[in-house]
């Protein structure tokens, strides 16, 4: 009990030594009660009085461990009479079986007064003869009788409930740190925990070390139509059986962790290689398409991956996470449910997109991007109703580029919103000419983007512009990808709320691209919308494929029955044009009209259109399926 003091105990020992207020006190409380002792000398009843009726026990021992006297609150302590325990060291009764010494040492056991570890507080659990267990606080000092017989005085306290509460205490603790750390969905590593990974790799590479380690970043494909086609514990199911993969995969040196949503990084020591990394990438993707079974239901899952080895430039996280995170967005670029590793081919596209992503930069800033117009022509009265602006990228070495070649650029680089500000100002620009050329009737459309929506000054400043310009909300309209709109849900988010503003606030608003999307029709009657654009996809294939015309038949049907405007682009030829007429289109646009034009060109275009060169039958006789006809103006491709 006394030799030696258990290392699992040193943290009680100094926690409580400053709770009871250090061993220097219990010197002095331990010298207190021997005076007291030695006064009440006088009559045993005294003697008892005092001894019995503190709350700690007290035991005498000789100098080879064995007890002498004991008083009541010791004896209650351990649950023994005095009997039981005279003569015997405490060592083989009150320390735990596994906790004894051995009897050898037992047997030649002697306290040593110049042992410095007897000035402390000691704390050991104890064993009671019924078996339980406590906490005891020991203390003791070496005293000598008249006849110079050295003896022991040992005061010993129950700290039971203490110990309790710091082991609560520690537990509690460890429990917050431990949720400071974890994802509470999925229990893989957070935010938090990961950067602290990834900044100790990268700390080990500024000092020099080659570390081999590589980062995969994971995906889930299509994650926001699994919450809105299953709802969202259905998601968290998903997103669970991701974790599972990934972590029940992961080999030793390796971090799993979810930094949020449905995306996951996963941290891998000991790989120095691009190969390894892809099988390890195409082994996390194919266990995780099995997909899983959830209340009866199977849900497909399909993640994208994209990863990238560490480089001896890596010496913050953002680094490595930049190419991982290019490679992944190339996976999702080239049709998702796939894995990217940052090799030599992906490093010469991110380069070049880096160069071409700071001079579209410059261009934007510097205002030199060129800006075109494509006219929209009026149905009913053959006359221009309206343009759309378009952007053009004369690039010095790149050439005449079209937005195909640099909007992704755009959106990589958080250009998309100046990139639509741009075209804003150039349309409202020709806006105030067309007014001054005596056409203030032609409506002005722009595309925008899903940054621009969300940027909270859009609004605000679009009313300026038609404050400034002298132009009517009205005369506006705001094309947005059915996409974008639909994605986002029908719920107030920002962008929905956006869209419900402009709405209130009299522009016209229109789908853009209507009719490959997300299933729109069954939505058209819920949004704040003016009208929609069918896609240029359809339009193309209304003489060749049956579905393409049955689908634009029904779009047309319901935006006539829902008093939405119809706009058909991509219109090459006149045969598209006369059957978008009949099918109920209000408006066509498309190089059977004419090319995107500059703005001066335009004003030109203008003055020479002649709209009974481009008078169309109104809608009224219903335009025949794919491989009839009514008459030469309706004759089909491959009609004899």
């Amino acid at each position: 009990m006394f030799p030696s003091i258990a290392p699992e105990y040193v943290f009680m020992t100094a926690v409580l030594g400053l709770a009871f207020a250090g061993a220097v006190v219990w010197r002095r409380y331990v010298g207190s009660i021997l005076e007291q002792l030695s006064e009440a000398n006088r009559t045993n009843e005294e003697l008892g009085l005092i001894i019995n009726n503190t709350s700690d026990g007290i035991v005498l021992l000789s100098m080879t461990g064995r007890v002498l006297w004991a008083n009541d609150p010791y004896l209650a302590m351990h649950g023994y009479t005095l009997q039981e325990i005279l003569d015997r060291n405490p060592l083989t009764y009150a320390l735990p079986p596994e906790d004894r010494p051995s009897p050898a040492e037992i047997a030649t056991y002697r306290f040593d007064p110049a042992d410095p570890q007897w000035r402390e507080l000691h704390v050991y659990r104890n064993i009671r003869k019924d078996g339980s267990l406590f906490w005891n606080q020991i203390s003791l000092s070496f005293h000598e009788q008249e006849d110079d017989k050295p003896f022991v005085v040992l005061v010993c306290r129950d700290i039971t409930r203490q110990i309790d509460a710091q082991e609560a205490l520690q537990k509690a603790r460890a429990e917050l740190d431990l949720a400071a750390t974890r994802d509470s969905l999925t229990n893989l590593a957070n935010r938090w925990a990961l950067m602290e990974c990834l900044s100790a790799l990268t700390r080990r590479v500024a000092d020099g070390e080659l570390v081999n380690a590589a980062v995969l970043q994971v995906d889930v494909d299509l994650f926001k139509q699994i919450n809105d086609t299953h709802g969202h514990v259905a998601g968290d199911a998903v997103l669970c059986h991701v974790a599972d993969v990934l972590a029940s995969q992961a080999g030793d040196g390796t971090i799993v962790a979810r930094p949020g949503g449905d995306e996951f990084i996963i941290v891998i020591e000991g790989l120095s290689d691009i190969e390894p990394l892809k099988e390890i990438a195409e082994q996390f993707y194919r266990n995780i398409s099995t997909g899983i079974y959830w209340q009866g239901r199977f849900i497909p899952t399909s993640v994208s991956i994209g990863g990238a080895l560490f480089e001896s430039c890596d010496t913050e996280p953002d680094t490595v996470l930049i190419r991982s995170d290019y490679a992944l967005y190339q996976a999702k670029r080239n049709g998702r449910g796939r894995a990217v590793i940052y090799d030599d081919a992906v490093r010469s596209r991110h380069e070049r997109a880096n160069r071409l992503g700071r001079h579209l930069r410059n261009e934007i800033e510097e205002g030199d991007l060129e800006f075109e117009f494509q006219p929209k022509l009026d149905v009913a009265t053959g006359s221009i109703s309206g343009i759309e602006t378009l952007v053009r990228w004369q690039h010095p070495t790149e050439g005449r580029l079209t937005p195909d070649r640099f909007l992704d650029l755009a959106v990589e680089n958080g250009l998309m919103a100046e990139l639509d500000y741009a075209a804003i100002d150039s349309l409202f620009s020709l806006g105030h000419d067309l007014a001054t050329d005596g056409r203030p009737d032609i409506q002005l459309a722009f595309n925008a983007s899903p940054q621009l929506l969300a940027d909270p000054d859009f609004l605000p400043r679009l009313n300026r512009k038609c404050r400034d310009y002298e132009i009517a909300p009205g005369r506006i309209v705001i094309e947005i990808l059915e996409t974008v709109v639909l994605s986002n849900g029908l719920s107030e988010n920002p962008i929905m709320q956006t869209i419900r503003k402009l709405h209130s606030a009299g522009f016209r608003i229109e789908l853009d691209d209507f009719g490959t999307g997300h299933a729109g029709l069954a939505h058209l009657a819920e949004l704040p919308i003016s009208g929609i654009k069918i896609d240029r996809s359809l339009v193309r294939r209304i003489f060749e494929d049956e579905t393409s015309h049955k689908i634009v038949l029904a779009i047309a049907e319901l935006c006539n029955d829902l008093g939405l405007g119809l706009v058909g682009e991509g219109v090459e030829t006149r045969e598209s044009a006369e059957w978008l007429a009949l099918a109920g289109c209000d408006q066509l646009q498309g190089f059977w009209l004419s090319p995107a034009i500059s703005a001066d060109v335009f004003r030109k275009f203008l003055i020479r259109h002649d709209p009974a060169q481009f008078r169309l039958p109104q809608s009224g006789s219903r335009p025949l399926p794919p491989g009839r006809q009514r008459g030469p103006a309706l004759r089909l491709h491959g009609a004899s």
